[in-house]
């Protein structure tokens, strides 16, 4: 589409597809450039679009955990909170610059000001959810592990549907470590066999490396050590994908 409109809208949109595709293809650096680059251009005029990049730029910032990377999200939600709130839309409803806000707050800076990011993602998470997958996610990083299995198993049975199948791939992995995390070993084992078959469909290598890991976790714990060493090997044979090691 880059090439085929001189559109400003439309390059932007496609410019965040793209960031998209980049993060779930484990290609972190491009991908947090790309989103980046795309949530400063579309401020103040998109807002929307600005919220959804800097959402998934910080989901990349949290896989590689990069100082650098972390600040650049920080400074980039800074940006988008001193435009104040953007006004809702049919395909933009009001709850949505909180779900991004509270996400991007859990994975840039989860332990500072831990009491009033738990109290705010506890207020998102009563309200009416747009993005279960991201209130979910944020509620797993902050140790809000039961809230965080509740919002992600009402979140799956949305993204089932063959329309939207391969966005859950995000939503199990985090189930996955929940799951772990809440002593659902069985559970978590469910997960990752769904995630693995969602990687498979859509080529999500950091998805299948992450469902690789949950079962290698839950094997270890349960002493079956041949089958953790076995899975874990398997995720380093994607190439380092689900290890958070950077694209250099």
């Amino acid at each position: 589409m880059l090439t085929l409109t001189s559109n400003r809208d439309l390059r932007i949109a496609a410019r965040s597809d793209i960031g998209w595709s980049l993060l779930w293809s484990n290609r972190n650096a491009e991908a947090i450039e790309t989103l980046l680059s795309v949530a400063a251009e579309a401020l103040p005029r998109q807002p929307a679009v600005a919220w959804d990049a800097a959402g998934l730029a910080a989901t990349v910032a949290h896989q590689t955990g990069l100082p650098e990377a972390l600040a650049a999200v920080r400074s980039a939600l800074d940006s988008l909170n001193a435009l104040g709130e953007p006004v809702p839309a049919e395909h933009w409803p009001a709850s949505r610059a909180q779900e991004q806000r509270i996400w991007i707050m859990a994975c840039t800076e989860p332990f500072g000001q831990r009491a009033e990011t738990v109290s705010y993602l506890h207020r998102v998470a009563g309200g009416t959810l747009t993005d279960l997958t991201k209130v979910a996610g944020a509620a797993w990083i902050l140790d809000e592990t039961e809230l965080a299995v509740r919002v992600l198993r009402e979140a799956l049975t949305r993204l089932r549907d063959p329309g939207v199948r391969g966005a859950s791939g995000a939503a199990l992995s985090v189930l996955g470590w929940a799951c772990i995390d809440s002593g659902r070993w069985d559970d978590a084992l469910d997960a990752a066999r769904e995630a693995n078959d969602i990687a498979a469909a859509y080529k999500m290598e950091s998805v299948a490396g992450t469902a690789d890991l949950t079962t290698a976790t839950v094997a270890a714990m349960r002493g079956d050590l041949d089958r953790a060493v076995d899975c874990f090997e398997l995720a380093i044979d994607r190439d380092e994908r689900v290890l958070r090691v950077p694209n250099e």
